[in-house]
């Protein structure tokens, strides 16, 4: 008796699933259909980008190779070409070298190049910012001080700290960083000349204070490449300490090995070694014109 009620319950639920079926089934084969087709497109179109990017990097890297073996104008109508049709961050790099290669003949032509870029947002803070200080930096020798800043300005209201690092002269590039700056680290290298220079350069400070930039002011003396050990290092500390007394940081960098290999592998002295003599003085110098304010 128990076998007959079993094959009637099985008899009933192949008929509920066939009508199911019935009802249903086309809805289910479509469903089927359709995310085989969109598994299968989504990866078309992952292989298409992959594709894409590839091409767009050979692209970039002729273009490149074009640039370092002499051919400019090559390589410029190369970079213009992948700025167009190369992937999203490949034109925004082609963008970029193609304003440095106009920069070569025309850099009015760059400037606006890379105001262009500064100007579309849809290539991210970081590249805006990089094209506006490639604009300024071509201005250096031709625009008045004053525009070069204001187009520097609009950095400062996203930054605590700019660290503005000057070559060791007094040329248009060391100017307009002064000119931009609100306050000047000098750098006084323990040495007979250096101290020499360093009157000079007050001399330039005090022009540009009075002429271009009314609130600089100098935030320290930084006593570098110091040797301890030698009487003239101890002499110009001493009287460098002693006319200047309260700019004078407390923080010495001495001469140091680390120091001076760092830049060869493209790193600062506190990630090339952190643990050096002279990643030390860094750091303590960090802390002291952090408390200067």
């Amino acid at each position: 008796m128990a076998d007959i009620f079993q094959e009637v319950d099985e008899e009933v639920r192949r008929e509920q699933l066939q009508k199911l079926w019935q009802r249903y089934g086309h809805f289910a084969i479509a469903g089927c259909i359709l995310i085989v087709v969109a598994v299968g497109g989504w990866r078309g179109y992952d292989w298409w980008q992959a594709k894409k990017a590839a091409e767009s990097g050979a692209a970039f890297e002729a273009a490149v190779a074009l640039a370092e073996t002499g051919k400019h104008q090559e390589a410029e109508a190369a970079f213009a070409k992948l700025a167009t049709d190369g992937t999203a961050s490949y034109r925004t790099l082609a963008r970029l070298r193609e304003a440095a290669e106009l920069a070569r003949t025309d850099k009015a032509a760059a400037v606006k190049a890379y105001d262009d870029i500064a100007a579309d947002k849809s290539a991210g803070l970081v590249i805006d910012e990089l094209a506006a200080l490639r604009a300024a930096f071509l201005l250096v020798d031709t625009a008045p001080y004053s525009e070069i800043r204001a187009r520097l300005e609009p950095l400062r209201e996203r930054f605590q700290y700019i660290l503005l690092d000057c070559p060791p002269s007094l040329g248009p590039l060391t100017v307009c960083a002064l000119v931009a700056a609100d306050r000047v680290i000098v750098p006084v290298q323990t040495e007979y000349f250096a101290l020499e220079g360093l009157a000079g350069l007050l001399d330039t400070l005090a022009v540009v204070q009075r002429e271009l930039n009314p609130r600089l002011t100098v935030s320290g003396m930084l006593l570098t490449m110091h040797d301890s050990r030698t009487r003239l290092g101890q002499d110009v500390e001493r009287e460098v300490r002693a006319h200047f007394s309260e700019l004078v940081f407390s923080t010495v960098i001495p001469r140091n090995v680390r120091v001076g290999e760092a830049p060869s592998y493209g790193l600062p002295v506190t990630h090339h070694d952190p643990y050096s003599a002279g990643a030390g003085a860094y750091f303590e110098l960090a802390k002291e014109v952090a408390a200067r304010g």
